[in-house]
């Protein structure tokens, strides 16, 4: 800004200079004060995980315009020295705060609540649930952020498989129950091709939308000791073994975590654990209906993780950050984001309808299913739940294939407890 104003006043004392040169000679030229230019604005840092999405800042910029925004990527490597030697954003964009090292928490994030009740936010706007679960990251009912989008959850089905097979797809409103029969009918070979029914585990988040389905949390928020090796946790692990137990549909031991056949080779008739975005470039006629639901959840899926936006402590820009994050969540940035393929926070139908609308590879592809199930319930989260993912994802084989279950669970607990140590350990030094 100071460099266009610099050239512009160049400009003018270009023009105006041969202009004086011609006036009265004689007569001085009249001397006038000079005033300095406006110093620049502070830019408002906005952190953002993964590669900052163009779109978003640029929907921010065009909605405030004489707010600078630098869109920076979230290192959760750098949290530390960002909070002790300065750099730190003013705004972060972060799923499920996993960019923040637990012992960091009470130093980066902030209570919106007052914010929220000063501009008369209405948070009954939301989709039911989801401000449920920001409330459970703060044991005293805070709101530590606000959700922006939310990840979508399906059952992804490979119409080939099925017709090669000549078994009936999968419809909405299925169960648990009926997805196994449908997945066992669609485990067999063919013309010497062998067909798996159904691969929950595409991605760590096949396993999160289970998690989430049975409303478990890893670690105890009263303790903060991991707590899966519980009779619920049991619960979920004896739903996974039952899919792989399907005769001939489990996969080798090395490919039960990211196998790419779904993706690939398209041998597998339907599959979990699969981001959105990748539904209009698999092989095959891929199409999606509802998540399978629990006996005792009638109608419930999984689908409250959410990417957040949070303000930091120690940011000089709180209000300017809360301006923002208030038009992220209105239903004018709500239905362009919808409009994009990002799953809505609110519970607008009409913002639901306008799903993927100007995504055109994803015409005609039942993308509704997306909305149709009820969120779970939640319970309060240990800050230290952000360490159990990797440790459970990485367990899957041995949960999967070992005889009893339970001894693994018991040795996952043992293995997220010493992680939990180390990370008290850190904020003790602190």
């Amino acid at each position: 800004m100071n460099r266009t104003i610099g050239k512009v006043m160049l400009a003018a004392l270009a023009v105006a200079l041969p202009a004086a040169a011609c006036s009265k000679a004689a007569e001085p030229a009249e001397t006038k004060p000079q005033t300095a230019a406006p110093a620049a604005a502070e830019p408002l840092v906005l952190g953002m995980l993964g590669k900052p999405d163009a779109g978003i800042v640029k929907m921010l910029e065009t909605k405030f315009p004489d707010i600078p925004i630098k869109a920076v990527s979230i290192d959760p490597k750098a949290m530390e020295q960002w909070v002790s030697g300065g750099g730190m954003p003013d705004l972060l964009l972060d799923v499920e705060r996993i960019s923040i090292p637990p012992y960091l928490l009470d130093r980066i994030q902030l209570d919106l609540s007052p914010y929220i009740k000063k501009s008369n936010l209405p948070l009954d706007r939301f989709e039911p649930g989801l401000i449920d679960h920001i409330r459970a990251y703060g044991d005293k009912n805070q709101m530590y952020a606000l959700p922006v989008t939310r990840y979508l959850y399906a059952l992804y089905y490979n119409k080939d498989v099925f017709d090669k097979l000549n078994v009936p797809y999968p419809t909405d409103g299925m169960s648990w129950e009926q997805i196994l029969k449908l997945a066992e009918s669609a485990t067999r070979s063919v013309d010497g091709i062998t067909y798996r029914g159904l691969d929950p585990m595409m991605s760590e988040f096949g396993l999160v939308s289970l998690i989430d389905q049975f409303s478990l949390n890893a670690v105890d928020p009263a303790t903060n000791q991991a707590s899966v090796s519980t009779d619920r946790w049991q619960g979920m692990v004896s739903l996974l073994r039952s899919i792989y137990d399907i005769p001939g549909n489990r996969p080798e031991t090395k490919s039960l975590r990211k196998p790419d056949d779904f993706l690939a080779s398209g041998k597998v008739a339907m599959a979990l654990g699969i981001d959105p975005s990748a539904l209009s470039g698999m092989k095959g006629s891929i199409d999606i209906v509802t998540y399978p639901t629990l006996p005792d959840k009638p109608g419930v899926g999984p689908g409250t993780r959410t990417l957040n936006a949070m303000i930091t402590a120690g940011s000089k820009q709180k209000d300017k950050a809360f301006e923002l994050i208030t038009y992220l969540v209105s239903p004018e940035a709500q239905l362009m984001m919808s409009a994009r393929g990002f799953g809505t926070v609110l519970s607008d139908p009409a913002i639901m309808k306008a799903y993927a609308s100007d995504v055109p590879a994803l015409k005609g592809k039942n993308v509704q299913a997306f909305f149709k199930n009820k969120l779970p319930q939640i319970g309060v989260i240990s800050p230290y739940e952000v360490l159990a993912l990797p440790v459970l994802y990485s367990a899957v084989p041995e949960l999967v294939t070992a005889p009893d279950p339970k001894p693994v669970l018991q040795q996952i607990d043992t293995a997220m407890n010493g992680l939990i140590r180390a990370e008290t350990a850190k904020q003790v030094k602190k």
